[in-house]
């Protein structure tokens, strides 16, 4: 992300931004994890000796924007709201400017996903729009170790909705304890106001059962 003339990696950025809300240990809402379960292949027990056969799987989960585990912002002039006309999105703002000290609007999106014995491909989208254009919207993943790793960015221009892939990871290195955790924020970069209203954020998971 790009202030003042100075680019900071977006992982730098999100590293000790998006954990500043998260909590260490949230459940994932009940009709997200209605899905999962829909998809979930049942155990079944080998015999032994066996070699076992393993499928390859996708599953496409997703959250509405209000559903965020949290949400907020790293400053004062940087929060969120849940709009009066669409109950089910989220805004985040940022009227912030730029200055020595990065600052941003964010929520968090802990999807449950299905047991593997290897995650392979991890894709996340989001669908939206702003009523300030351009506004910069970046997105972060979790590690199990509690850092996290920049996944992309996007200039919003649209004033209506539209799905956007904001970028594609190593699925493996992102999935702790069944879960996967997203951040979405609104950056600084350009002159505020910047605003985003996140009505979904989906992740399409490719897996071994």
């Amino acid at each position: 992300m790009t202030r003042r003339g100075r680019t900071i990696a977006i992982s730098a950025a999100l590293g000790g931004l998006l954990s500043f809300l998260l909590p260490t240990a949230q459940a994932a809402p009940t009709a997200q994890a209605a899905q999962v379960a829909a998809v979930a292949p049942a155990a079944v027990a080998a015999p032994a000796g066996a070699l076992v056969a393993t499928a390859k799987r996708n599953v496409s989960l997703t959250l509405t924007g209000r559903q965020a585990s949290s949400s907020g912002g790293t400053d004062q002039c940087a929060n969120s709201r849940v709009p009066a006309n669409q109950p089910d999105g989220l805004w985040l703002v940022n009227r912030c400017r730029r200055s020595i000290s990065y600052a941003e609007a964010n929520a968090y999106y802990v999807f449950a996903v299905p047991p593997a014995s290897k995650y392979r491909k991890l894709v996340v989208q989001v669908q939206g729009y702003t009523n300030s254009p351009p506004s910069m919207v970046v997105a972060g993943a979790r590690k199990p170790n509690g850092s996290w790793v920049g996944i992309g960015r996007l200039s919003a221009t649209n004033g209506t909705a539209s799905w956007r892939t904001i970028g594609t990871l190593n699925a493996k290195r992102f999935v702790a304890n069944g879960q996967v955790v997203i951040g979405i924020a609104v950056s600084d970069e350009y002159a505020p106001p910047s605003t985003f209203l996140v009505k979904q954020v989906r992740i399409k998971l490719g897996y071994n059962s």
